[in-house]
């Protein structure tokens, strides 16, 4: 790891931005130094020195992440999407940058047919 990528303590800073049970967020602190920024809302708006070194970001399907955000946060090298969707998520800037995707695409298949059947019954 680039010291000069992680925070001072030596740990890896991760953006975060869906609304997330703070169970969620003291696990995903356990491991990284956190920067939570609700929805991406004023993400444009921070200091470049707030945002620098932040190498992964955590968002949603419905929020995504804009080329206005990869703009505000140009250390940026995995999108890891909670949830499904992706199509929110600026693949033009994905593709030139070589940025790294992933989803939980298919991470609850199962409980949703599951509860449709039982919707059915």
């Amino acid at each position: 790891m680039n010291a000069d990528r992680a925070d001072p303590g030596g740990r890896e800073r991760l953006l975060v931005i869906p609304r997330l049970e703070p169970a969620y967020l003291e696990n995903l602190a356990e491991d990284y130094d956190i920067l939570h920024v609700d929805r991406g809302i004023g993400l444009a708006e921070m200091p470049a020195e707030r945002l620098s070194g932040i190498r992964a970001v955590l968002t949603s399907g419905p929020v995504g992440f804009t080329r206005e955000m990869f703009d505000a946060c140009p250390d940026i090298e995995a999108v890891v999407t909670f949830g499904t969707g992706t199509d929110r998520v600026d693949m033009e800037v994905v593709r030139q940058r070589g940025i790294r995707l992933a989803s939980g695409q298919g991470a609850n298949a199962s409980c949703v047919a599951e509860h449709a059947f039982a919707l059915l019954l």
